[in-house]
């Protein structure tokens, strides 16, 4: 199979130490409380979170991380239903 991570074009770009724990957490709420979310933290356009636009180059992190994080949430979902079944 072809490896998904090739299609990603664009570089992932760390944001800086200050902005990084924004990007990171932002990620998982959204990961958490769906796209509808994202879109209304996108809407404010407050400027600590311009990592939302497409054109900001802490986009593909922030794409990267929020999909790192519904990931995690899908297994987490999957391990409880596990869990309970037994």
């Amino acid at each position: 199979g072809v490896s998904t991570v090739a299609l990603v074009s664009e570089q992932i770009i760390p944001p800086p130490p200050d902005l990084q724990p924004i990007v990171d957490k932002l990620a998982n709420y959204v990961a958490k409380n769906g796209p509808d979310f994202e879109e209304i933290i996108k809407a404010k356009n407050d400027p600590r979170f311009e990592f939302l636009n497409p054109w900001n180059s802490h986009y593909s992190y922030f794409q990267l991380k929020k999909q790192q994080a519904v990931e995690a949430a899908q297994q987490r979902r999957e391990t409880g239903l596990c869990q309970h079944a037994k």
